[in-house]
C-alpha cells in the first residue's frame, strides 16, 4: 500500500516528516485531524492519504478506540522512505516510437515559469493569506488589514535610498504581483525568491465560508512551517534546473542563496551562464548543509479536537 501510484509524495519526504512531528510535538495545545488532513492534502499527489487517514478518524470516533488512527500514522512515518516521488507519466506508445527529436536546449526561462507556478500553489493554500488575504464578505473593506502584496515586493526590493533593486523588461506596463516571469532577469528572480521567503506562512486550518461564494478562510498560521515547506520545494526546483544556489536552511542567512556544494568543486562552465548569483559578498563562506536526517514517530496523542472537515463546512463548525 505504501509504495502505491496513490500515495506518491509532491513533496520531500523529510519534509512531511519533519511537520508531522512539529504537528504532534506542540508542547501547549493537542492535534486536530483536519490538521493532518490538510497537510496530508499538500504533501502527497493524490487526496487518497488524507481521504483514508479521515476515514479511519471518523471511525475511531464512532467507536471509541484511537488504535487503528495511531498505528496508521505510525507506518506513515516507517514506510516515508520506500514512498514514491510523483513524476510525470512516461511518453506513450507512438510517442516512443516516434523518431526522437533532437533535445533542445535547456531554457533558463523555464525555472522561472515553475518558480511562478510554484508560487500560485501555495498562495492557492493559503501561504500568503495571513498578511494578504482577500477582505471576507461579511467584513468592512475599510477595516480589511490584509496588505498589497505588489505594494510589498516594491518595497522590499527599494534599498534605503529609494533605488529599485528589480528590473522588468516592460517597467512601465507590468507589475511583480501578480507573478510576470517573462519579464524578469535573473537578478529579480532570485530577489523574489528570497522575498517570498520571507513572506510565507503554513496555515494549519482552514474551513470554507459559504456565503455569496467568498470562499475558503485560512488561520492558525505557522512562519517555521511555511518556511520550511517553502525551501524545501523551491531547492529542489533549483536542483531539477542544474541551478547550483540553494535556501540556506539557518544560521544569519536563513532563507538568502548561496552556492550549494557541488558548485564549489569546480569552476562555472557555460551551461550556468544564465544562472550567476546575486552579490554574496558578506556571506561567501556559507555551504548548505544536508537537511535530510530523518525523524521518529511523533508521540500520539488520546485525543483530538474535532474542526470542520476539509474544505467545507461553515464557520460555527470550525470554532
Amino acid at each position: 500500500m505504501w509504495n502505491s501510484v496513490d500515495y506518491e509524495l509532491d513533496w520531500p519526504p523529510e519534509l512531511l516528516a519533519r511537520e508531522l512531528q512539529a504537528l504532534f510535538d506542540h508542547p501547549y495545545r493537542g492535534w486536530t485531524s483536519d490538521e493532518v488532513e490538510l497537510l496530508l492534502r499538500e504533501a502527497f499527489h493524490t487526496a487518497v492519504p488524507a481521504v483514508e487517514f479521515t476515514q479511519l478518524h471518523s471511525t475511531a470516533e464512532w467507536t471509541n478506540d484511537p488504535g487503528p488512527t495511531r498505528r496508521w500514522i505510525a507506518d506513515l512515518f516507517q514506510h516515508l522512505p520506500e514512498m514514491r516521488r510523483y513524476a510525470p507519466p512516461r511518453p506513450y506508445w507512438a510517442a516512443r516510437r516516434a523518431v526522437p527529436a533532437e533535445v533542445p536546449a535547456r531554457d533558463p526561462a523555464d525555472v522561472m515559469h515553475r518558480f511562478a507556478d510554484l508560487v500560485g500553489r501555495l498562495h492557492g493554500h493559503g501561504y500568503l493569506a495571513r498578511d494578504f488575504a482577500a477582505p471576507c464578505v461579511e467584513v468592512d473593506p475599510d477595516e480589511h488589514l490584509g496588505r498589497d502584496l505588489n505594494f510589498e515586493l516594491r518595497t522590499r526590493l527599494t534599498d534605503d535610498g529609494g533605488r529599485t533593486l528589480w528590473r522588468l523588461a516592460d517597467a512601465d506596463g507590468c507589475t511583480l504581483w501578480p507573478l510576470q516571469p517573462e519579464t524578469w532577469d535573473t537578478d529579480t528572480f532570485y530577489s523574489l525568491i528570497e522575498v517570498f521567503h520571507d513572506l510565507v506562512a503554513r496555515p494549519r486550518r482552514c474551513w470554507l465560508h459559504d456565503p455569496d461564494h467568498c470562499g475558503v478562510h485560512f488561520e492558525a498560521f505557522d512562519t517555521d512551517a511555511g518556511r520550511r515547506v517553502y525551501r524545501g520545494l523551491v531547492n529542489r526546483l533549483l536542483t531539477e534546473h542544474a541551478v547550483e544556489l540553494r535556501l540556506a536552511a539557518d544560521g544569519e542567512d536563513e532563507g538568502r542563496l548561496g552556492w550549494c556544494m557541488s558548485w564549489t568543486r569546480r569552476a562555472p562552465t557555460s551551461s550556468h551562464r544564465h544562472f550567476a548569483p546575486l552579490p554574496l559578498a558578506s556571506r561567501s563562506g556559507s555551504v548548505m548543509r544536508s537537511r535530510c536526517s530523518g525523524a521518529g514517530p511523533p508521540p500520539f496523542m488520546t485525543s483530538a479536537r474535532r474542526c470542520s472537515p476539509w474544505p467545507g463546512s461553515s464557520r460555527n463548525a470550525a470554532s
